[in-house]
């Protein structure tokens, strides 16, 4: 059973890369033919070797300079044909492995949150970068699957009929050698897939270490990380060493018993057959010539095979990315909606694992214009009730709706054009300022984004900055504060102008004269819209037309400011703790 599922897994690694090879496959079949000519072209050349020496014999001039001028245009036809044979296996090799760079980008993507939360950040990053290198490395070397078994097979016809006898002598090393080479790389795939895993692990290590930097500092962390990534990569380092550097390293006598027993045999063997007369010294010559295209391509094997092998390890791991769910991007784009309510939760249950439920039975509306706050202590389910609006992740129950149509219904870029979005954790992509706002409209004018600067107060710091608006936000960039990166965030929120409003906590990890400047920035936007709030020390809370108070999934409490405080429960203890002034 388990064998049949291997099998089963390794048939639909193979179609899934037929996929991706068939698009060019014209650049094969060139490759193929070039592969036909030059293998042709090697015969016919040393068949005219064979002839010349024959003449130099016979001193027949005439043959002889006819076999010169005949040598002459065959090797032109075949370095045509070995420049065109890499020359096109390039092109296919370049455009297939851009297409599943693409391929993997665009659906790493597409991924749904829930998929990607499965897999860490520095495990994608080796699929995307040593994973497709070995990928890239097999494809590139393509045209050498095609032309080394044709090589093979014209020669080892050709030397068949020249001297059945000293091609059996000649070769019966061979098989030997290929069956040892076969069983050394038959666990090579296997192998390097868990060399690549585990440089994953520790990829993602380092970059959690990097993107932590100053709590690893703050609390002396470094030598833990630095014993953790070691670990990895010395387990790294054990399989590669001990394994898979140890299995190459015994390939390569056999590479050499392929390479040079043929000819010490073909010298003793041949040259007791010339001796007896049962071969003439021009086939004999032609027969040494050819045989390094019968011993060439066996001697090469071993290597193509190991790297066959190692890819096939990279594309399944590739591939499985391929099988993570993506979100449902279909779906209607729904219009002239007049709906009294822009959002409806309805017994709303989710929970990230199967075992566990962040929101259980969550039911409120809100109406077009309104706005209402989410209050709750922390891990209550606040953000989620965001995240599963943006569609992030798929409830597990219940209904919620966006203008009176189930979420699911809806188109996701559609049903995202319909929200706009700050959240406490900015992210701001590399690139210019001016590009981090535009991001919330990609086809504003600069003047827009101006604009939209000015009412997040965000223009006055802006121009404060060397380069201004054209300053970089990078890892190399300039060095923006908290408030800044929100005020930016808010800039490209506004330039967005999404009719419903969802503020994440967008200043609760700010000190109090950032929030400030926070809070007058969230005024110019949210004035006629929609707003959604979860709260944490926004003063704004308390003129919401609706407060929830949530607590362990479950809404516990619902009502304006004052008739909440007015009675007891959590909203007055959170209130009286100041956690909301």
């Amino acid at each position: 059973m388990y064998k049949n599922i291997l099998e089963n897994k390794e048939s639909v690694i193979l179609k899934q890369l037929i996929s991706l090879i068939k698009p060019y496959k014209k650049w094969i079949w060139l490759s193929l033919l070039c592969a036909i000519v030059i293998g042709i072209s090697d015969i016919i050349s040393v068949t005219l070797i064979k002839q010349l020496i024959d003449n130099i014999h016979h001193a027949d001039n005439g043959g002889i300079l006819r076999i010169i001028m005949l040598s002459i245009i065959t090797v032109l036809i075949s370095a045509i044909a070995n420049y065109l044979m890499p020359y096109s296996s390039g092109l296919f090799g370049s455009n297939v492995i851009k297409d599943l760079r693409n391929k993997t980008v665009q659906h790493i993507d597409k991924m749904q949150v829930s998929s990607k939360d499965k897999m860490n950040n520095g495990d994608i990053t080796s699929r995307l970068n040593n994973d497709i290198s070995a990928a890239e490395q097999f494809i590139g070397s393509i045209h050498n699957y095609l032309y080394i078994p044709l090589v093979f097979c014209v020669t080892f016809i050709y030397l068949f009929l020249i001297q059945w006898k000293l091609l059996v002598a000649s070769s019966i090393s061979i098989p030997i050698a290929l069956f040892i080479s076969n069983k050394l790389s038959k666990p090579m795939g296997k192998l390097h897939e868990e060399y690549y895993k585990y440089i994953g692990e520790a990829n993602s290590l380092m970059q959690n270490a990097i993107d932590g930097i100053n709590v690893v500092k703050a609390f002396n962390l470094e030598k833990v990380f630095q014993i953790k990534c070691r670990e990895k990569l010395n387990k790294s380092l054990e399989i590669y060493d001990n394994k898979i550097n140890f299995r190459g390293a015994l390939i390569m006598p056999v590479m050499f018993m392929i390479y040079e027993l043929p000819y010490v045999i073909c010298a003793a063997y041949g040259g007791y057959l010339a001796v007896k007369g049962n071969i003439k010294a021009g086939s004999l010559v032609a027969f040494l010539l050819l045989l390094q295209y019968l011993v060439n391509p066996m001697s090469q094997l071993p290597n193509l095979i190991v790297m066959a092998k190692s890819a096939m390890g990279a594309f399944k791991r590739i591939f499985e990315l391929f099988e993570l769910k993506t979100e449902y991007a279909s779906g209607t784009s729904f219009s002239n909606i007049k709906e009294e309510f822009d959002i409806e939760f309805e017994d709303v249950i989710f929970g990230y694992n199967e075992n566990e439920k962040i929101l259980n039975k969550v039911s409120f509306k809100l109406k077009k214009g309104s706005t209402v706050a989410i209050v709750g202590p922390s891990g209550a389910g606040k953000s989620t009730i965001i995240n599963l609006i943006c569609r992030f992740y798929e409830i597990n129950k219940g209904v919620i709706k966006l203008y009176g149509e189930d979420i699911k219904a809806w188109n996701l870029v559609s049903l995202r054009k319909q929200l706009g979005f700050v959240s406490q954790d900015t992210y701001l992509y590399p690139g210019s300022i001016m590009d981090n706002i535009r991001f919330g409209k990609l086809s504003s004018t600069d003047e827009e984004v101006i604009s939209a600067a000015k009412e997040a107060n965000a223009h006055d710091f802006i121009l404060k900055l060397q380069n201004g608006y054209d300053a970089l936000v990078s890892e190399r960039g300039i060095k923006l504060s908290g408030g800044q990166k929100q005020r930016i965030a808010i800039a490209r929120a506004i330039l967005k102008n999404a009719p419903i409003l969802l503020l994440d906590e967008p200043t609760s990890a700010l000190d109090t004269e950032s929030e400030a400047f926070i809070q007058k920035s969230l005024q110019a936007m949210i004035s006629k819209k929609t707003k959604l709030i979860i709260a944490h020390r926004l003063n704004t809370i308390e003129q919401a037309d609706l407060i929830l108070v949530l607590n362990n999934g479950s809404i516990v409490q619902s009502g304006t400011h004052d008739e909440l405080l007015s009675k007891e429960g959590l909203y007055k203890q959170l209130y009286q703790r100041h956690f909301y002034k």
